[in-house]
């Protein structure tokens, strides 16, 4: 008998990519059929708040929240190395110019708007979902924000549109703090026990290892799927490079440094008054 479980995965190319295969069925997942749902990054960290998925893809920082009732996939997740998130605007700031702008985040439980309050703490902030995908650009461009935190292909196009790099915070977590800065993960329930989390987590695992082992067919398959409509402005050339940053062997497993980590950003985001507790990161098997 089949158990039907659904999995919630962002809309952007690195879940895609890792998905790809699960959505296909392509991996043996018994005795699981699951049913994936694409969906904007925030709206994922809510879902998973309100305890409904049983696995979903969630920031980091949303997992500091959620570490009580789900426990992290050691694989399915994204890490900067020395990289990540942009902060970017038509005028050129700089990092001191922070305090004073009003900056658009994708979300108040994303990991970008943690690292910010971090860096920033009084900056003025205001939430906008990373889909439409130029909805944070034309916000720039009317004046409703000074500047934008672009956390998915958007870091790749920014320059090319005009826009002012004020600063990349995967690189100014990383001299901070000597660790990639891990972006986010995916969650299981921990109440569904362990046999079943050991099942899905297989698949999930196999989903990856078969999309960086078929990489170039996964993603034209992507591109060609292309469920956002941004054809004009994902090329293949950026999508491949995308994947390039955050769908690669972290993502296979993040490792004893990835775990590291994981860890210090708890920690930190506790010290900084943003998790009401500590949290002790958990995986799966």
């Amino acid at each position: 008998m089949n158990k039907e479980t659904k999995i919630y995965y962002s809309a952007d190319s690195d879940d895609a990519f890792m998905f790809w295969a699960l959505k296909e069925n392509l991996v043996d997942t018994k005795p699981f059929h699951f049913t994936l749902c694409a969906g904007n990054t925030e709206d994922l960290n809510t879902l998973a708040l309100q305890g409904e998925p049983d696995v979903c893809a969630v920031s980091m920082y949303a997992y500091g929240f959620l570490a009580d009732v789900y426990l992290l996939f050691p694989h399915g997740g994204s890490v900067g190395r020395n990289y990540g998130p942009v902060i970017v605007s038509r005028k050129e700031y700089t990092i001191d110019d922070l305090p004073r702008l009003t900056v658009a985040t994708p979300g108040e439980k994303t990991t970008a708007h943690a690292i910010l309050r971090m860096l920033s703490p009084e900056s003025k902030t205001t939430t906008i979902p990373i889909i439409p995908f130029d909805r944070i650009f034309a916000a720039i461009d009317r004046g409703d924000v000074d500047a934008g935190l672009l956390i998915h292909e958007g870091r790749l196009i920014y320059g090319q549109k005009g826009y002012n790099l004020i600063a990349d915070i995967g690189s100014w977590w990383f001299q901070r703090t000597g660790h990639p800065l891990p972006l986010g993960g995916t969650v299981i329930r921990k109440s569904l026990g362990e046999e079943a989390i050991r099942s899905i987590s297989s698949s999930v695992r196999e989903s990856i290892r078969y999309a960086l082992d078929n990489r170039e067919m996964v993603l034209e398959r992507i591109m060609r799927e292309d469920t956002r409509g941004q054809k004009k402005l994902f090329t293949r050339k950026l999508i491949d490079e995308y994947l390039f940053l955050y769908a690669n062997a972290d993502t296979l497993d993040y490792g004893d440094d990835g775990r590291k980590a994981i860890q210090t950003f708890l920690d930190m985001s506790y010290e900084a008054n943003l998790l009401p507790t500590r949290v002790r990161a958990e995986f799966s098997p």
